[in-house]
């Protein structure tokens, strides 16, 4: 009897150590339920930032820097690395004999075109 009772005393201790670690562990999934909505919520917000552009987004020149390695160069244009909130994006920078008012709508169009 005294095996019985030694016994059933080791198994409501483990009993209740296992019922705190599911009560931690489910306490954790609320708290990272938690982050995963406000994640949610805030990719939702950028994506809907990002549908008013509706194809052609304009960055100042200002906010991207150029590395300096070249990627491409064409009969309009060159096409660098740059850094944009530390990523790293292709720049496309016009010759100096290009760039008129007629041609920043053309290079507007092709934007459209390819994204």
């Amino acid at each position: 009897m005294l095996c019985h009772r030694a016994e059933n005393e080791r198994l409501q201790i483990q009993m209740r150590t296992q019922r705190t670690e599911l009560e931690l562990k489910t306490a954790e999934m609320s708290l990272l339920q938690g982050h995963c909505e406000t994640l949610e919520a805030s990719l939702n917000e950028t994506q809907n930032k990002l549908a008013q552009y509706k194809g052609f987004l304009e960055i100042d020149a200002d906010h991207v820097q150029l590395t300096g390695q070249k990627l491409g160069s064409g009969a309009y244009a060159d096409v660098l690395v740059g850094v944009w909130r530390n990523v790293e994006v292709a720049v496309k920078t016009f010759h100096d004999l290009i760039t008129t008012r007629h041609s920043i709508p053309v290079f507007k169009r092709e934007v459209d075109v390819a994204s």
